[in-house]
């Protein structure tokens, strides 16, 4: 089969990536190309790292956010508009952490680790709230937590879809059987809702919670 891949792309000019990912055994070596296929943990692609065990690896996210937040700030300096600062992290930092999160599979405690690095990143913004909840801080500069951002974008993402005049996209829809729960929680009920209304649901949502948590108090 790996002849048969070398050849096809010999003829038709197609380079192979060389790596590959799991476990595997020491006793022989595979050529791709007449190349030594490599085995590794985790290999990139369409800009995403994928473990060895088939899971989504978005540390190197984390590290790209980290760098480009210290970059804008140190840009900014100390004199900087708060507000001005959370439109520019919202749209050159945000990214780069979430690329691909639409298709992440999160659970609680991954949740509550990207909520923390977002949550400090804000405090450190303001430079304040170390101590306090930032619900405040969110609310007023129409900013939604990571884990609210993440499931807006798979619910958006969802509906692009399942919009889509691709037959073959349209069918992929069908694989998301999570969807259901993530747009009961936001009583987001039915896919065909304006994106604005959607957004809105999920901002009401945010809202309702850190109200009844005591972290928000709206007059």
């Amino acid at each position: 089969m790996v002849n048969i891949c070398t050849a096809y792309g010999i003829q038709w000019d197609i380079k192979f990536n060389s790596m590959n990912g799991g476990s595997h055994s020491s006793d022989f070596t595979v050529l791709l190309t007449c190349s030594t296929v490599q085995w590794v943990d985790k290999i990139k692609y369409l800009g995403c790292y994928f473990n060895q065990d088939c899971t989504i690896d978005y540390s190197m996210g984390i590290q790209k956010f980290y760098g480009n937040l210290n970059n804008n700030l140190s840009v900014l300096g100390g004199n900087r508009n708060e507000i001005s600062t959370v439109h520019l992290v919202n749209s050159y930092c945000i990214p780069s952490l979430l690329y691909g999160c639409e298709i992440w599979s999160l659970n609680s405690s991954g949740y509550r680790k990207l909520n923390v690095i977002w949550n400090n990143a804000f405090r450190k913004l303001f430079q304040c709230c170390w101590r306090d909840s930032d619900s405040c801080l969110f609310y007023y500069c129409k900013t939604l937590p990571l884990s609210y951002n993440i499931d807006q974008r798979k619910i958006l993402f969802i509906k692009r879809m399942r919009n889509c005049n691709n037959t073959v996209v349209r069918s992929i829809f069908t694989m998301y059987t999570c969807i259901g729960q993530i747009t009961s929680k936001y009583s987001v009920h039915s896919l065909h809702l304006h994106t604005a209304t959607t957004k809105q649901c999920i901002l009401g949502h945010f809202v309702n919670a850190s109200v009844i948590n005591g972290n928000l108090c709206i007059y």
